[in-house]
């Protein structure tokens, strides 16, 4: 294990406080733009499993990781130092930690080696634009695995806001045997073809838990939404998000194969049973995506319902432990529906019956 600090005069410290990171891996800390795509070239090459640490700040570029070796890439955003170390406490907002592509490019391009991991946590993505790209998908971030693909891709706790692309506006999922999209805030991206996310597959399955999509646009006749098609024996469980004010189609799931309930969808696409089609009623402010108080959403959700192995599916899966914000995932009766869980102020509440 070796840790690079970049950026900084204090010694590298490691400390029994700080955030744990996977045993034989190299830790990257970085603080600027450059620090940030030097560290996504050493970790494409270095033979090794890799996490890469962005303190708080915005990075303003296009950045570009792309290996062949099996190894797991981990990129997470927040962290400030602790005692003069570098990189040891990770903050709980993604707002804090900005990737900002300023409409030159895809803000970031993960492709890793057939069978690795790759992991995005805790940042956000802002002004990125794929039109230019060689495959101008995926404005935001586009992740993908060479030859049969990466075993896992885990996006959670980020914000996509204001990025372009053809298809999958915010979010394009490459080649992966298991998709995840946790805890994320999709909002106002623009698709000059369909879907602000665009996670299909034909392998193991996707999860889309607990995420906020609203806002994303497309051409009139075309979809804005979330795409999660499954095809080939690949399943999906998609739960506890909100799908609002997409224009076009909502969701795209496969009617078979597919545990779609407790989320919330705009009233055009509601041709799922066991979801509701409520509006949200957010908190006001710029980039706020809590709810308020009198949110029907509020212990809306579904948590998971574990049985004896061999566990089928659609009950093979966790919550996160807290909310896109750092909070508890569950502060009342039962998790609320979206990204950011309410802080519980009224006795009433509307939920689904079990």
């Amino acid at each position: 294990m070796r840790v690079f600090c970049r950026g900084f005069i204090v010694s590298c410290l490691i400390s029994s406080l700080t955030l744990a990171f996977p045993a034989h891996a190299d830790v990257f800390c970085v603080s600027t733009a450059v620090q940030f795509q030097d560290a996504l070239d050493s970790a494409a090459v270095n033979g090794e499993d890799d996490q890469i640490r962005l303190t708080l700040g915005v990075y303003q570029g296009t950045f570009r990781f792309s290996s062949a070796e099996f190894f797991d890439i981990e990129i997470i955003g927040g962290f400030t130092s602790l005692l003069g170390a570098p990189c040891q406490l990770p903050s709980s907002d993604p707002r804090q930690t900005v990737l900002d592509a300023e409409g030159f490019g895809r803000a970031l391009f993960i492709r890793g080696g057939e069978g690795s991991n790759a992991t995005i946590r805790n940042l956000t993505f802002i002004n990125g634009d794929a039109s230019s790209e060689n495959v101008p998908d995926g404005g935001g971030l586009l992740i993908d695995g060479l030859s049969a693909g990466l075993a896992r891709a885990r996006i959670e706790n980020s914000l996509f806001v204001n990025n372009r692309a053809r298809n999958g506006s915010a979010i394009v999922f490459g080649a992966a045997e298991f998709m995840e999209l946790r805890n994320n805030v999709i909002d106002g991206n623009v698709a000059s073809g369909n879907y602000a996310v665009f996670m299909e597959n034909d392998l193991v399955g996707v999860h889309a838990i607990n995420n906020t999509l609203i806002n994303n646009t497309a051409p009139p006749s075309n979809q804005g939404g979330l795409n999660a098609a499954v095809f080939a024996g690949a399943q999906a469980l998609i739960v506890n998000n909100i799908l609002w004010a997409n224009n076009g189609r909502q969701l795209s799931a496969s009617s078979t194969n597919s545990t779609v309930r407790n989320n919330t969808i705009s009233p055009q696409d509601l041709t799922f049973p066991d979801n509701l089609s409520v509006a949200p009623e957010f908190s006001e402010g710029i980039m706020e995506y809590g709810l308020l108080g009198t949110s029907p959403l509020i212990d809306s959700g579904i948590t998971p319902q574990r049985s004896e192995p061999p566990i089928p599916f659609p009950e093979d899966w966790t919550l996160p432990v807290t909310d896109f914000v750092g909070k508890e995932r569950i502060l009342g009766e039962t998790v609320d529906i979206g990204a950011v869980e309410a802080i519980p102020d009224r006795v009433f509440f509307d939920r689904f019956e079990d």
